[in-house]
């Protein structure tokens, strides 16, 4: 493997040091480090297309950077819901092995609709204090253990690039509001965060909208918000099922649900308003509340 060869000829830590912000540069390719572990509330940057962080107060050696390189090239987690409710207890015991009390999260709030305008629009969705989804958003973690300064939210009309790949950098729990996919997907992809978001190997829990863009291909059964089905793209986090989203188990979305299996080939993976599942390491699933399966008959 490159990084390890690379850094054991770099006496073990090859480091640049960065004069305007005295941080460090870790030289190593692919490395999407653990920050809620090892860097805990520090600040860290992008700088020219490597991650940058403050000089750790005990030298970090070849053997933890490398050990913090296997645990993020394996460990990535993704939840699947249709509600932000996570403390009810038809899902609290499934999301309390997952959830900890040390746990960062990021909230990224782009999944608003077309008449959100303006940061005052916004503020009145997701603001402190006010926002209408602020604490549908907030609170269940709380009873995980969590503190409200534990939880940032990414504002899309307000904060800079930067600033919103340090609060993604700086979490162990992403989590993706619903609403519309296919703007979230093109604000996310107008902000540049298309890649860090791609790479990013911690906890990703999205409902609704922020299930469906954790696939590679997603469809959408027509309702009131979008009256055409559709396929779109998504992050790419899982590519081999498909979902239907606030399942009802009506005709209307069983036929849906057959054609969207008949155009990719993939099962569809029906979640009712109180299911949800969680995607695990190497292909491994659980299930939680109420699921259905569809899937297409074996071919003899």
């Amino acid at each position: 493997m490159e990084n390890r060869d690379q850094i054991q000829s770099m006496d073990k830590h090859k480091q640049e040091t960065n004069d305007e912000n005295d941080s460090v540069l870790l030289v190593i390719d692919d490395l999407n480090p653990n920050l809620d572990l090892f860097w805990q509330s520090q600040e860290c940057k992008w700088i020219h297309g490597k991650l940058s962080v403050p000089v750790l107060q005990s030298e970090l050696t070849a053997k933890d950077i490398l050990r913090i390189e296997e645990i993020n090239a394996k460990h990535r987690m993704n939840i699947l819901m249709n509600t932000s409710m996570y403390d009810e207890k038809w899902c609290y015991p499934a999301l309390k092995k997952v959830y900890r009390p040390t746990d960062r999260v990021c909230i990224l709030a782009f999944s608003f609709y077309d008449d959100t305008k303006n940061a005052q629009d916004w503020d009145r969705q997701f603001g402190a204090g006010r926002g209408i989804w602020y604490r549908a958003n907030t609170d269940p973690f709380l009873k995980f253990g969590l503190k409200k300064d534990q939880i940032v939210w990414v504002n899309f009309f307000e904060d800079s690039p930067e600033v919103m790949k340090n609060k993604i950098l700086n979490s162990s729990i992403l989590v993706l509001p619903g609403g519309a996919p296919d703007l979230m997907m093109k604000r996310i992809k107008e902000k540049k965060l298309t890649a860090i978001l791609k790479n990013y190997q911690q906890t990703i829990v999205g409902f609704s909208a922020g299930a469906m863009i954790q696939l590679k291909r997603y469809h959408i059964t027509p309702d009131e918000d979008y009256p055409d089905y559709g396929w779109y793209s998504g992050l790419g986090y899982l590519d081999d099922f498909d979902i239907e989203v606030h399942y009802q188990g009506s005709s209307h979305q069983k036929r849906h649900i057959q054609k969207a299996m008949d155009d990719s080939g993939l099962e569809v993976i029906a979640i009712y308003e109180k299911g949800g599942m969680i995607c695990e390491p190497k292909g491994k699933r659980s299930y939680f509340g109420q699921i259905d399966f569809f899937s297409l008959p074996e071919q003899k």
